[in-house]
């Protein structure tokens, strides 16, 4: 009876080892990531890890023609040691659809892509570009402000 649970203990624990070796680790990522991007704003992505600190070159690369988009992505700064923040700007103009983004090391190295992304119309409006509403809130701000001291006073007055 004891042998029997040796042998089942030990055929769990080989069990329990070859999967821990033939799964994949957390940290490697079986996909990559879709995203979905609004025209007329500054996108960011983070990439590094694991490689040199030379600075890559990072483009978006149409999934219909295939063509590199001129507009290269700028290295910001570094979030973590070997880990860059990089960012574009999609004008109002920049052309609709799918996009891979490409990422190369030096002139004539490989194309990487480290990810998709799906450029949409803006689905809402930056503030700046609406003057009219950050002023009608800024306005109902000062008179919330005005009416909660007012109230405050009078409470204050009340309870003297």
């Amino acid at each position: 009876m004891r042998g029997a649970k040796v042998i089942k203990l030990r055929v769990a624990l080989i069990g329990l080892i070859l999967t821990a070796l033939i799964t994949p680790s957390s940290a490697f990522a079986l996909e990559q990531p879709r995203l979905t991007w609004e025209r007329g704003r500054v996108q960011t992505v983070t990439l590094g890890g694991g490689s040199d600190l030379k600075p890559w070159m990072i483009f978006l690369q149409s999934q219909t023609t295939q063509n590199l988009i001129s507009e290269q992505f700028v290295r910001k700064e570094a979030v973590n040691p070997g880990f860059f923040i990089y960012s574009i700007l999609l004008t109002d103009s920049f052309p609709l659809g799918d996009y891979a983004i490409i990422a190369m090391g030096d002139e004539g190295s490989s194309k990487t892509t480290t990810g998709f992304v799906k450029i949409i119309d803006p689905i809402t409006a930056p503030v700046a570009k609406e003057g009219g509403n950050s002023l009608l809130l800024i306005a109902l701000l000062i008179i919330f402000s005005v009416l909660s001291t007012v109230t405050l006073r009078r409470r204050k007055e009340v309870s003297a």
